[in-house]
């Protein structure tokens, strides 16, 4: 990824919501005072065009250009494709004015750009041509338009661009201090040098702040910060600042006091001279009277010397009142006086030497040079008081300036050594906050280390290129465990994407995939990446999860995690089959079932719910089971809801609830809370039971009961009477009851002896026809052995009936003794007994699992045993014989016992006799039999407490109920009753 720093095209939304920034205010401030400008040019408005009057006027160009930076500034700083290509588009216009007028002052041209819009009158203060800026305007212009060209670059700000855009920003700076300097110090920078057009004040201020701007802009794109702390540098700027207003001002103080100083010495000389010329003057007519008088050449000499003299100290005193045009004006009309009082005492020493004496006293004795002295000496005086009025003001001005001097010195000395001493203890303030910072941050690093190091993840951290910069202690094992002989490792400055590169080489198919994801957090396209995938570690398979997060601040890279969740994963896989199995007990419920979250909604209803409302399970999440509920019932059920999700406690209520079909049903609602295996609380699961059928019940049986409370006043007597009656009819039931139990006793007793006492005839009778048909078989006919066959047959049916008669005496006499049958055992081995008497015989038997029961084995053998002999027998005809054998749950809670088969059945007109003894629904040469078997087994399931039945149709085949007791306690034999 490249190391830009990234900045987006969009408006920043925290800056543009959470404040007005630097830069908005400085283009908000060009965009206001350019316009000012424009303004002033448009309608002659000097003070908008010239901060101080007689100074320099802020240039047509100048205030296009600093309104179209401003308007660049804002676009810049709002962002956006459209907003970013209007910028470019005004930084090439202000780089074009820029350039244009530093190409006019470089080869002296006039394109004529400079008074395009708008002509400059008036005097031109500190301007070469009328309308140019100056080459420093016209740098800024240029240097601005660069660096407006940089901001409004779509993309990232790679580290030159901030670095160039730094340099720009600081060179228009410092071209706006230059001039504000000049304007400070009294001395402007511009116009001296190569006579240019100066830099107008307020231009310079926004300029100024534009090359702040420009810095503020490169600080907050390229993420700077301040090395010392952002007051710490503050107050130091102000001290630097402070520091150089004290200089300017003491520079321009000392300045004035040497010029004053100057100007009071140059007074002085100036007096001095006047009054050597005046001395001069006065002594200059004695050497002419000497020689007038005398006659002596000697006199002459002196005269001339004098003159001379004069002469070169008026000459001295002209250089001297060049800067007093006013008084070198008035030695101008003393110069001519001096030449004529000269020429008029050159005029005696001619007339001495040529005429003699008395001429020359004649002429001296008019006057005239007298009043040409005087005139002289008048002019002289005049101009010496004035000069000593000048002196006066100028000695005043240098005392003053000295008192400045020795007041600015010392207070912005003091000044400048108060910030610097606050600056000084802040700093030291600073870094001793910052050692503690740093033994701070040394210790949260060790702390985080050790954090980082008791982790179950391993933790690497990547630079931007992929390269492992920290690991954690479990990382380090892993990459031990891990490490290749041939080819990257996965330790401190390897690169984690090569490692991934050589497993794809290995044909790993998550490689690619953990390659990307985390080639895509680097480049900043994604926040974060997450991919499950297997490895072998130390010989085991184990699932991981691969975590990377971006680092967003500098340096920009990501954090990458291996989490070992082979535990978790198996722990959800069981967690998921858990909730699906009980989905499906749930829907395959059927009880309505909802669970409801921490937020009191309901998020599951099953299916019962869901067939019974007729509704979706989007419609029903949330609150909108609640839609259902009667209008009635609802306040009610949210007080108690709400109330119970509150304290955590279970909760049962009724209310009715809306079907598909638009009845309102009462349901009971039962809510229990849920909590995980740490304690948490989840929420509540609930149950609802339709109890309409219950209610409507109940409030028949209170109906009935008021009508029964009723009629008991009414039929109190009439029950008196009855029980009277009841109680004689009971007496009598009693004594017949006595009689027939002695009777059924008898019956038994003689039914026993019966069945013996003829079970000895009819095995003589028997024994005898076998020996006729083996010893007399060949003397006799077909006819009598015939005979003597069906004498066996029926001897051995008789044989029979007498042992099911001893068999059915016998079930009457034998008490039951409950112990714990295995029903599906028995009747598995009862018909593989009777099935080996058949082995010729294919039947599709089918046993299903029965449930046990109690009661006495041998007795409920004999069921098994008559039962599934009669489907044997009944079925032999059957080409396909058909025997199924199972158990259902009845209607009355108890298990009911099928046998079923496909035989011949019977006619349910003639059920009734099915159960009795000796009775018999098909012939004897269809099926044999005695008539006893089933009534044999309906007195074995009768004396166990249960009951018997069958259905069946003609040759569809027959079907036997009974139930017998389950395992528990046994109910009373009837036989034992009796």
């Amino acid at each position: 990824m490249s190391k830009d720093v990234k900045r987006r095209t969009e408006p920043n939304q925290s800056l543009k919501s959470a404040r007005f920034t630097f830069e908005q205010s400085v283009g908000v401030a060009l965009l206001l005072f350019s316009s000012l400008g424009l303004v002033g040019w448009m309608f002659g408005i000097m003070p908008l065009i010239s901060v101080l009057q007689g100074a320099v006027t802020m240039k047509v160009n100048a205030a296009l250009s600093l309104f179209l930076s401003g308007t660049a500034l804002l676009l810049v700083h709002r962002g956006g494709a459209r907003g970013l290509r209007v910028a470019r588009g005004c930084a090439l216009a202000v780089g074009a004015i820029g350039f244009l007028t530093l190409l006019e002052h470089a080869t002296g041209w006039n394109i004529g750009i400079d008074e395009f819009f708008f002509y400059e009158t008036g005097t031109l203060v500190g301007t070469v041509h009328p309308g140019r800026m100056s080459p420093y305007c016209s740098a800024s212009v240029l240097l601005s338009a660069v660096s407006l060209w940089l901001m409004s670059r779509a993309g990232g700000f790679s580290p030159w661009r901030l670095w160039a855009l730094e340099c720009l920003g600081s060179l228009v700076v410092m071209i706006s201090l230059l001039g504000l300097l000049g304007y400070l110090v009294g001395f402007d920078v511009s116009p001296t040098l190569w006579r240019m057009t100066a830099l107008a004040i307020h231009t310079a201020v926004l300029f100024l702040l534009l090359g702040i701007a420009m810095l503020a802009f490169a600080r907050r794109e390229g993420r700077r910060r301040w090395l010392i702390g952002r007051g710490l540098t503050i107050v130091g700027t102000l001290a630097l600042v402070m520091l150089i207003v004290v200089a300017s001002i003491s520079y321009r103080t000392t300045t004035d006091l040497l010029k004053y100083s100057e100007d009071e010495r140059l007074t002085r000389k100036t007096l001095s001279v006047i009054n050597l010329v005046t001395i001069e003057l006065e002594d200059s007519p004695y050497g002419a009277w000497g020689y007038v008088i005398t006659g002596q050449e000697d006199f002459i000499k002196e005269h001339q010397v004098i003159n001379t003299r004069v002469q070169s100290d008026l000459t001295i005193l002209h250089e001297l009142l060049k800067a007093r045009p006013y008084l070198e004006e008035r030695l101008a009309t003393i110069e001519p006086l001096v030449a004529e009082r000269v020429e008029f005492l050159q005029k005696s020493i001619d007339l001495r030497r040529t005429t003699g004496f008395e001429s020359a006293r004649l002429l001296i004795a008019t006057g005239h040079g007298r009043q040409l002295s005087d005139e002289i000496r008048t002019q002289f005086s005049e101009m010496r008081q004035e000069l000593e009025a000048i002196l006066v003001s100028e000695h005043a001005l240098v005392e003053d300036k000295t008192k400045q001097v020795l007041s600015v010195l010392p207070l912005g000395l003091l000044l400048s050594l108060a910030l610097f001493t606050a600056v000084l203890f802040k700093l030291n303030a600073e870094i001793t906050r910052r050692d503690q910072v740093a033994r701070s941050l040394k210790h949260t690093e060790l702390l985080k280390t050790s954090i980082l190091d008791s982790l179950p993840a391993e933790i690497v951290m990547l630079d931007s290129d992929g390269e492992i910069l920290d690991v954690n202690e479990p990382w380090l094992h892993f990459s031990r465990e891990q490490g290749v002989d041939d080819g990257p490792t996965m330790e401190l400055g390897s690169n984690y994407l090569e490692v991934c590169s050589k497993a794809i080489v290995t044909k790993s198919p998550y490689a690619e995939a953990a390659i990307k994801g985390i080639r895509e957090v680097l480049d900043g396209t994604r926040r974060e990446f997450q991919l499950e995938y297997p490895r072998t570690s130390s010989g085991q398979a184990e699932w991981i999860t691969l975590q990377a997060i971006g680092i967003l601040h500098e340096p920009k890279g990501a954090l990458v995690s291996h989490l070992n969740i082979t535990e978790t994963r198996r722990a959800k896989n069981e967690l998921r089959e858990s909730e699906a199995r009980f989905r499906s007990v749930a829907d395959n419920t059927p009880v309505l079932i909802w669970e409801a979250g921490l937020d009191k909604g309901c998020y599951y209803f099953n299916k019962c719910w869901l067939e019974f409302t007729g509704r979706t399970l989007s419609m029903e999440s949330g609150n909108g089971w609640a839609e259902g509920v009667h209008p009635d019932d609802f306040d009610r059920c949210l007080e108690i809801y709400v109330n119970s999700f509150e304290r955590r406690e279970k909760f049962r209520m009724e209310y009715r609830l809306r079907r598909a079909d638009g009845e309102f049903r009462t349901l009971v609602d039962t809510g229990v809370p849920r909590y995980d295996a740490a304690g948490e609380f989840l929420g509540y699961i609930g149950s609802c039971l339709d109890i309409t059928e219950i209610k409507e019940a109940q409030s028949k049986v209170l109906k009935v009961n008021a009508e029964l409370e009723q009629r008991v006043a009414t039929r109190t007597q009439e029950l008196q009477l009855a029980n009277t009656n009841i109680q004689r009819l009971n007496d009598d039931l009693e004594a017949r009851a006595t009689k027939l139990n002695v009777v059924n006793e008898e019956l038994e007793s003689f039914s026993y002896s019966v069945s013996h006492d003829l079970r000895t005839p009819v095995r003589a009778i028997d024994g005898y026809a076998h020996m006729m048909m083996e010893d007399c078989g060949p003397q006799i006919d077909d006819n009598g052995r015939r005979l003597l066959q069906v004498i066996c047959d029926e001897t051995a049916r008789m044989s029979c009936l007498i042992d099911d008669l001893l068999s059915f005496s016998q079930i009457s006499r034998q008490r039951v003794e409950p112990v714990a049958v295995n029903m599906h055992v028995m009747a598995q081995e009862v018909y593989k007994e009777l099935m080996a008497t058949q082995p010729d015989r294919t039947v599709a038997f089918d046993l299903q699992e029965l449930p046990p029961t109690i009661g006495t084995p041998t007795m409920i053998r004999q069921i098994w045993i008559n039962l599934i002999s009669n489907a044997l027998k009944f079925t032999s005809k059957c080409p396909k014989a058909i025997i199924e054998i199972g158990a259902e749950m009845g209607a009355g809670g108890s298990w009911v016992y099928h046998i079923k088969d496909n035989g011949a059945g019977f006619d349910m007109r003639h059920a009734h006799k099915l159960f009795g003894v000796f009775e018999r629904l098909h012939t004897q040469p269809d099926f044999e039999g005695t008539g006893v078997g089933l009534a044999l087994v309906k007195r074995i399931v009768e004396r166990h407490g249960g009951r018997i039945w069958a259905e069946s149709e003609v040759d569809q085949g027959a079907c036997f109920f009974f139930t017998l007791p389950e395992p528990g306690p046994m109910p009373e034999d009837p036989a034992a009753e009796g």
